[in-house]
């Protein structure tokens, strides 16, 4: 079952129906790319089940994680729309398995299958509303709440214990999460710090149990 906001979740039986005849499945391994930036190709993946990651490249050569992308979204319809290059790169964080089709099919599916067309636009209007509100962050936001803000996005992905308590795996390392946040990885450093003696969180390797996700999210959202 797809969550209702994802490309996936907004498609109905026959849309569905019709993505799955038109595409090919495929697994990929951790570290999988699935276009790179600048790439001419206008390809459409969904992704099914994994996490991917999207960068760009700096100026100075730095690679910026702009978004992650789970179970559900779709990646690549822009460049299928428009026939423009990629504008950023997509690589698996984890094993997962996608649809592939290619643009012209997925342009067609658009065409034919309401569902489709609808998912479509509502997903390119949510990802515009949220490039927006992270300009805005970007703005005028402190790295704590930058921090927190990108805790949140991966724990609503998750479903919490009867006791309130989330435990979130994530596919990020300090540094990749600090890319994600815009700020340094001694800054992440800090603010997790921060989290954990306000006991709002514990870490590990790679993973959170995060005992108060309100507060959190109370942080990310008074920036």
């Amino acid at each position: 079952m797809f969550d209702s906001d994802t490309f996936m979740g907004r498609l109905t039986d026959a849309g569905r129906s019709a993505l799955d005849a038109t595409a090919t499945e495929r697994r990929h391994r951790r570290g999988s790319v699935l276009f790179r930036e600048g790439d001419t190709n206008t390809s459409v993946m969904v992704i099914l089940d994994g996490t991917v990651k999207l960068t760009k490249l700096a100026i100075d050569g730095r690679e910026v994680i702009l978004d992650l992308r789970g179970a559900g979204d779709v990646l690549g319809e822009l460049a299928a729309v428009d026939g423009s290059p990629r504008s950023a790169t997509g690589v698996f964080l984890s094993p997962g398995r996608a649809l592939h089709l290619t643009g012209a099919a997925f342009n067609q599916l658009v065409d034919t299958e309401p569902s489709v067309g609808a998912a479509t636009l509502r997903t390119v209007a949510h990802r515009l509303r949220d490039a927006s509100n992270r300009q805005l962050e970007f703005g005028t936001s402190d790295a704590m709440s930058r921090v927190c803000a990108r805790l949140v996005q991966l724990m609503d992905n998750v479903a919490p214990e009867a006791d309130g308590t989330i435990r979130l795996r994530s596919p990020l390392s300090q540094q990749e999460l600090a890319d994600w946040a815009g700020v340094s990885r001694d800054a992440v450093v800090r603010a997790l710090k921060m989290a954990r003696d306000l006991d709002w969180l514990e870490t590990g390797r790679q993973a959170f149990v995060i005992h108060q996700p309100d507060e959190l999210r109370r942080h990310a959202e008074s920036a």
